[in-house]
């Protein structure tokens, strides 16, 4: 609330849904083989290439928006949102329902490229 940047990578296999700051909320399901990114000038996207591809892709998705809210990847199919970026307080919240790490380790010359860019997003 009071500034920086707070980052969720909520790609889990739990049956849990999670709240966020700002109301929005973390659901499980939804496992799509692809995403869409949608922003192609943003940061979070530079080396990727539509579709993010992946193996269950995403296990979550993001609902209860905060009005200022930037769906930055949704779904290719189903067109709810994966990775969205909202501004809190005086500070930024990230979050997805991707399993980053997976296409890190599995698609270097695509998703692979969401986790490196996340975190470097986040970090500057």
């Amino acid at each position: 609330n009071a500034g920086g940047i707070v980052q969720y990578q909520m790609g889990t296999q739990g049956g849990s849904n999670i709240s966020l700051p700002g109301g929005a909320k973390v659901m499980y399901g939804n496992a799509e083989g692809n995403n869409t990114g949608l922003i192609p000038s943003h940061p979070i996207l530079a080396g990727t290439s539509n579709p993010i591809v992946g193996s269950n892709a995403n296990h979550c998705y993001l609902t209860n928006l905060p009005g200022n809210a930037s769906t930055i990847i949704r779904t290719s199919s189903s067109a709810v949102p994966t990775l969205v970026e909202y501004e809190y307080g005086s500070g930024l919240v990230l979050a997805t329902g991707m399993v980053v790490e997976h296409g890190y380790l599995n698609y270097p010359g695509n998703a692979g490229k969401v986790l490196p860019n996340m975190t470097a997003y986040s970090t500057n």
